[in-house]
């Protein structure tokens, strides 16, 4: 048994199945309980990143949550998301030229591999310092294509992205990012690109009768949108 991605078919890792097996019993649960247009586990959306100003406060989104469908009571603690450390960090190098080093990207990973014994996998400045010069790479490309790509894709047609900027929904449509994913979504907001692709966190109840989805044969082909009275997030496929 293979998993397809965008990129050609992968074994099945142990992560992978378990996280199919964790987004087939969320979906279930959410189709019997809030119908059709209920989240999915692992859902791809794309973003408007003019729209996506908040984020977690502390970040408490974690990707297990994903298509998670909240109380009615969640109200989540909130801070403006260009005050989130890594997304400063980035718009001081990408936006305003200033090095990795002098924004703050090296002193920021030495604290956390000194707290935790890595900073996103890295565990030496060497390591840190070459990840930062791969972000650049990855940053004029995005530049020269002017989109985001979505990554980790799986599922049908690329329909769930497993590594995702992680956005949240609130009770009035609004995203909140939270829980992975800063480097890109600096990206997205140093490039003032018209969206971005995420990985939908947890959704609050009242955000869930403003989906509006084609039917699921349709699903696979086509670009959903989730469309709320104050914003616009595209679910599908990343085209």
């Amino acid at each position: 048994m293979t998993l397809w991605t965008g990129g050609g078919a992968q074994w099945w890792t142990k992560k992978s199945l378990y996280a199919c097996l964790r987004w087939w019993a969320r979906d279930a649960v959410n189709v019997l309980t809030f119908g059709p247009e209920a989240p999915r586990f692992a859902e791809l959306i794309y973003v408007p990143t003019a729209a996506c100003t908040a984020a977690l406060k502390p970040y408490v989104g974690h990707r297990k949550n994903s298509g998670k469908v909240m109380e009615p009571s969640w109200t989540p603690e909130m801070q403006p998301v260009e005050s989130v450390r890594k997304v400063e960090i980035c718009l001081r190098h990408w936006r305003e030229g200033m090095s990795w080093e002098d924004a703050g990207a090296y002193e920021n990973a030495a604290r956390k591999i000194a707290e935790k014994g890595n900073a996103d996998w890295c565990t030496t400045l060497e390591e840190v310092v070459s990840r930062y010069e791969n972000l650049d790479r990855v940053f004029e490309v995005v530049r020269a294509e002017g989109r985001l790509r979505a990554t980790g894709r799986v599922g049908v047609r690329g329909g769930r992205v497993l590594d995702g900027t992680l956005v949240h929904i609130d009770e009035r449509g609004n995203p909140i990012a939270g829980g992975g994913g800063w480097h890109r979504l600096g990206m997205a907001l140093a490039l003032d690109l018209p969206e971005f692709p995420a990985q939908i966190g947890m959704v609050h109840p009242q955000a869930i009768p403003e989906a509006q989805r084609v039917s699921p044969s349709e699903w696979a082909t086509q670009r959903l949108r989730f469309t709320t009275c104050t914003s616009t997030i595209n679910f599908g496929n990343d085209s």
